[in-house]
């Protein structure tokens, strides 16, 4: 498994999930096709950005599940520390409600700029 195409992956489906380009189900979906989360459970304590790594890979994989998944707080999170503006703390993520399920999607950048008017 390579890391760096695997941290590509989740910073790809984690970006367009928050720029609403894809919805829950279909992150979902090509979580399955391009990363193998039970091998990412495995990886050693060696690989840089492990936590950060399996804590995306879970995050996203619970995102279609009621009780279990994550807000887009924060999926934003994880967001902004793959943009570089944000350090990841897996004490900042434990802050956050697990099952925060949110019926509606994430608003895409044009609606939101029009209900902030």
């Amino acid at each position: 498994m390579d890391i760096a195409s695997v941290q590509a992956a989740l910073k790809e489906l984690t970006l367009d999930m928050v720029n609403g380009k894809r919805n829950r189900q279909e992150t979902v979906e090509e979580l399955y096709k391009r990363v193998q989360p039970d091998e990412i459970y495995k990886l050693d304590e060696s690989v840089p950005e492990r936590d950060f790594i399996i804590d995306v890979t879970v995050s996203l994989e619970h995102l279609t599940e009621e009780g279990f998944a994550p807000s887009m707080a924060e999926i934003r999170y994880f967001a902004e520390c793959f943009e570089g503006k944000r350090v990841f703390s897996r004490e900042e993520v434990r802050r956050f409600p697990i099952g925060a399920y949110e019926k509606q999607q994430p608003r895409k950048k044009r609606e939101e700029g029009e209900n902030s008017q």
